[in-house]
């Protein structure tokens, strides 16, 4: 497994693979049209541009992705996906540790999914990161907005637009993004 900047070159597959992990989030609500099932390539082409944009691959084959956004010191996580049959293999995990040491200056990182998504309220859990609010939403549902405090590490420059192999016998979710190229 590799993690890296997302190119140009990878953002109509990133649209695709989103697409795919979130219809079965959207089955979870019961809602045919979640933002992430109706974003447009020109959508994720500007969150591209002022984002930074991570892509995890797996032999060469895109897997996954997550969106960065730097505000002040906290780092906002969004559009987290991976490949529905790639799922459960430590690919969110590698994302999310990776998340982790993109901008040195954070020290924290929010992200937020549906009180229903009990899959990813484990995940997240299993991270360190703690529910700091929830808004509610019509139909007795509500977004949870989690948050983990980033102790200062360095930031990983693998993520200028180098790739940065993994080492497949670490448990991806333990692992730090190794220093340098």
């Amino acid at each position: 497994m590799e993690i890296a900047r997302a190119e140009a070159k990878d953002l109509d597959e990133i649209l695709r693979i989103q697409k795919r992990a979130y219809l079965s989030e959207a089955a979870i609500y019961g809602a045919e049209r979640i933002p992430p099932l109706s974003e447009t390539i020109e959508a994720v082409k500007s969150d591209w541009e002022r984002k930074t944009v991570l892509k995890a691959t797996v032999l060469g084959r895109l897997a996954g992705s997550v969106r960065l956004e730097l505000e002040g010191a906290l780092c906002r996580l969004g559009r987290f996906s991976v490949r529905p049959e790639l799922q459960g293999r430590g690919i969110g995990s590698a994302l999310l540790t990776a998340s982790e040491r993109v901008f040195p200056e954070a020290r924290q990182i929010e992200l937020f999914t549906g009180s229903r998504s009990e899959a990813n309220l484990r995940l997240y859990a299993s991270h360190g990161y703690v529910r700091v609010r929830e808004e509610p939403l019509p139909g007795g549902v509500s977004i949870v907005y989690l948050r983990k405090t980033i102790p200062g590490i360095p930031a990983c420059p693998a993520f200028s637009s180098t790739t940065q192999p993994a080492d497949e016998n670490v448990d991806a979710s333990r692992r730090l993004p190794r220093q340098g190229p």
